[in-house]
């Protein structure tokens, strides 16, 4: 037994047997793909937050106490 993907065309579907769909390597797969989405979006925001309570210019605390005003200005 095989399940059919329609891409749009007739004839042009993937045929996939119905046990791979059932794999659990498959399924531990698709579930940590899933998981990576919401961890990406928390450390997007984690980043985005800390980085604006840091006191003074994020581009000098990025470069350093040793950074010139011109390394400053081109960040």
């Amino acid at each position: 037994m095989a399940v059919a993907a329609q891409t749009g065309e007739p004839g042009a579907g993937v045929t996939v047997p119905r046990r791979v769909l059932r794999s659990p390597t498959l399924r531990l797969a698709g579930r940590r793909l899933l998981a990576v989405i919401p961890v990406l979006l928390g450390v997007t925001f984690l980043t985005y937050v800390v980085m604006n309570l840091l006191p003074g210019d994020t581009a000098q605390v990025l470069l350093g106490a040793n950074a010139t005003p011109a390394q400053v200005h081109q960040l």
